[in-house]
């Protein structure tokens, strides 16, 4: 069952990012992938890989291939289910302009990657995400030009 769970959320995140990145600005330049393009691409993965897994899934079923799986911790649906209340935060904050790109994404992707690692030491966390996300920034604004808020 939680199979099937976790590959109608993927299919639920790739709708969501599909409809919501339409809204993007479009480029007047010839030849310049829209700011749409990233987002459309990502989605268009995670359909195809959530469509796959599933099928790939109900055949082994049917197939009797597929094992009665180990009880799951409550831990663990715990820290799953707070991974995607997280991302989805971070797309409404994004969606609604709510706050800056690099004070949401470090905040959040510094839990996100806090609450997967094994690491009591958040702040290494921390300094790995901010540098990645002003990474992202400057790579976007300064040299792609698209604006990200």
């Amino acid at each position: 069952m939680a199979e099937i769970a976790v590959n109608i959320i993927g299919l639920l995140i790739s709708a969501f990012l599909f409809i919501f990145s339409r809204d993007f600005s479009v480029s007047t330049r010839p030849g310049v992938p829209s700011a749409a393009f990233f987002p459309t691409i990502i989605s268009a993965i995670l359909l195809f890989l959530s469509i796959l897994n599933l099928v790939k899934y109900l055949i082994a079923k049917k197939k009797g291939e597929v094992e009665d799986p180990a009880p799951i911790e409550k831990a663990k649906m715990l820290q799953f289910f707070g991974l995607v209340a997280l991302l989805f935060l971070y797309a409404m904050l994004w969606y609604f302009h709510i706050g800056h790109f690099i004070l949401n994404s470090a905040v959040i992707f510094t839990v996100v990657c806090w609450l997967l690692s094994d690491e009591t030491e958040w702040w290494k966390s921390a300094l790995f995400v901010l540098g990645v996300t002003i990474f992202i920034y400057c790579l976007f604004v300064m040299f792609l030009r698209v604006r990200l808020w």
